[in-house]
């Protein structure tokens, strides 16, 4: 199922509510658990909403005055691929998360000293104002009411969204019947949870909203 449709009427609905200031938000990062080893990422959820994306390390520009929206991939070497999978050029990420313009994030200083002229505000997350707030000029930083745009939109939901959540519903319905079907006396508590976690995990469901209650 494609919902580029529905990321793309997340932006325009955050670019409408906030006219007055460029928007940036930052997407997650990877954290190291040990060595070389980084725990299971999950991409921050205001970002998801907006692009789609649950690749670390990017960033997204909105300008809702020239009405136009950036994402910012980071640059991914070969050996990374080798270990990590394939991960999208930009020319695919176009395609994938359908956003008009798609730069690498070493690009995104240079993108927000051009952007931020006829601007006043920025409204960013603190994750985004701690990396490029000193390419942001004379805009005033607002992550308060950026905070309370995202908070508002999201608790309406639209079609897709709930295309998304009856889907999840089901998966977990279908999860719950399998650890009826296979739990047995004597079972722990973690074998019935390998039940539930299997389940949602053969049906494309990689995320939980929460961990399992047994």
């Amino acid at each position: 199922m494609n919902h580029n449709n529905t990321f793309s009427g997340h932006r325009k609905a955050l670019m409408n509510k906030l006219k007055d200031g460029l928007i940036l938000l930052a997407g997650g990062k990877e954290i190291t658990r040990n060595y070389d080893v980084n725990y299971v990422f999950r991409q921050g959820s205001d970002f998801l909403w907006l692009t789609g994306v649950s690749e670390p390390g990017c960033a997204l520009l909105l300008d809702p005055k020239r009405k136009a929206a950036t994402l910012f991939m980071p640059r991914i070497d070969d050996h990374h691929r080798v270990w990590e999978g394939h991960v999208p050029s930009p020319a695919e990420a176009r395609k994938l998360f359908g956003v008009p313009r798609v730069a690498f994030v070493d690009e995104l200083p240079k993108a927000l000293r051009s952007a931020r002229r006829g601007h006043r505000r920025l409204y960013a997350d603190p994750s985004a104002l701690k990396a490029w707030k000193a390419n942001a000029g004379g805009l005033k930083a607002d992550p308060a009411n950026l905070a309370d745009a995202l908070e508002d939109l999201r608790t309406l939901k639209d079609p897709g969204e709930l295309a998304l959540m009856r889907h999840a519903n089901q998966v977990s319905g279908a999860a719950h019947v399998a650890v009826m079907r296979g739990a047995k006396a004597g079972m722990r508590e973690y074998q019935v949870q390998a039940l539930f976690d299997s389940a949602c995990l053969s049906a494309g469901l990689k995320h939980l909203a929460y961990p399992s209650i047994v």
